[in-house]
Order: structure tokens, then sequence, then C-alpha cells
């Protein structure tokens, strides 16, 4: 199955074939033998690329993916590459949205704001730090605009999900 695919403002084109233990991943044409276990939570895996093992955790939010690998976080979005070429031709344009609100990723607790209501964001911008599994997290503007509301404190605890901040 072919996809697109989205990381770091790079496009690719990403296809993966099923052959039982392995999946053969091509990435813009480049070819890699994939093994992946899953870890002790469902959002964690140990992925193998060629021999060389990654620890990763994927993460779904308002129809866009964050993966962490070695520490380091990439929002990744993907869909399949026919019904990316459908809407492409139809002038509909990507399936997923700049959101205009911002959830929790994973349960945690609020250990800062970065910004108040009424202040202007740009995408990509700092909005609230979370504590999640002894790490701090920082949840990123999907889109420009301005805070209309802050709907925790710090030092709540969130769960998974919760609308945390809206955004006009």
């Amino acid at each position: 199955m072919n996809y697109a695919a989205r990381v770091l403002d790079r496009e690719f084109v990403v296809s993966l074939e099923d052959r039982g233990e392995k999946i053969n991943l091509e990435v813009d044409g480049n070819s890699a033998e994939l093994m992946f276990t899953t870890r002790k939570n469902k959002h964690r895996f140990l992925v193998v690329i060629d021999n060389k093992s990654y620890d990763v955790e994927v993460n779904r939010t308002n129809g866009k993916f964050s993966v962490f690998v070695y520490g380091r976080e990439f929002e990744v979005s993907a869909e399949d590459e026919r019904l990316a070429r459908i809407r492409e031709v139809a002038g509909m344009g990507s399936d997923v949205d700049d959101s205009r609100e911002i959830h929790a990723p994973m349960p945690g607790l609020v250990v800062d704001i970065l910004k108040k209501k009424g202040e202007a964001i740009k995408k990509g911008e700092g909005v609230i730090v979370i504590e999640a599994m002894k790490m701090e997290n920082e949840l990123k503007s999907e889109a420009d605009g301005v805070i209309d509301d802050i709907l925790v404190d710090i030092g709540q605890s969130v769960e998974k999900g919760a609308c945390l901040v809206k955004l006009q």
C-alpha cells in the first residue's frame, strides 16, 4: 500500500508491503526491511530497520501523529496515496486541517502555561507544557491565531484527549 507522508514540511511517498514477520518499506524509492514489536503500552514500539533498532513512541491527536525517536519529536501526517491524489485533483487539500484547539496527547500534569488569554500565536509556537512519564512535553499550536481560552491551570492533572486551549 502506498501513502503520502509529511514530516518536517517534506513530503514522501511511502510504500509498505507485509511479508509476514517482516515488512518491506520503501521511502521515495529507497528500500529497507522493517520489523517491529509493541512495548508494554500500545504507543511504544521497538522498530528494526535494516538491522538498526529504534525505540519509538507514537501518539495521535487531532488526526496528526507525533513520533518520538531518541528524544526528538516529529509531527507526521499520512494518508493513502490514492485519497491524497483525489483530494488534490478535487482541490480539497489534505484531510488534516490546522486545529483551533490543543488537546492533551496523553494523560499528564500541566507544569507550565507559556501563553496568556488574548495573546497572538504563530503555528509551531509552544503554548503549554505537560509532564507525562517523567518527561516534559511542550504542546505547540497547529495554527496561527489568538488564544481564546485556556481551560486548565498549572498543577492540574489532565486526561488523554482533554481540550486544554482554544484558539480564535
